[in-house]
């Protein structure tokens, strides 16, 4: 498993109509979690997060840490 720099989201976390459960996998740039749906159904979610564009390192949203005239449009959203 590759190092990963940024903190994955808090189990019980609200994304939207998703809650996350537990992380699966960590990688380099990325986190894959399991979540249930509005529905309590189960669900997989992948959160692209590369730590070169963008830092999280608690349970608040990850901040794009490079000048903005020179980051990638994927990272200011």
């Amino acid at each position: 498993m590759s190092s990963q720099a940024n903190q994955p989201l808090p189990e019980g976390f609200q994304l939207e109509n998703h809650r996350i459960l537990r992380v699966l996998v960590s990688g380099g740039f990325s986190f894959v979690y399991l979540a249930h749906d509005e529905n309590e159904a189960p669900v997989v979610l992948k959160e692209y997060l590369p730590a070169r564009f963008a830092l999280r390192t608690d349970s608040s949203p990850p901040r794009p840490w490079c000048p903005r005239k020179r980051c990638p449009p994927s990272a200011t959203g």
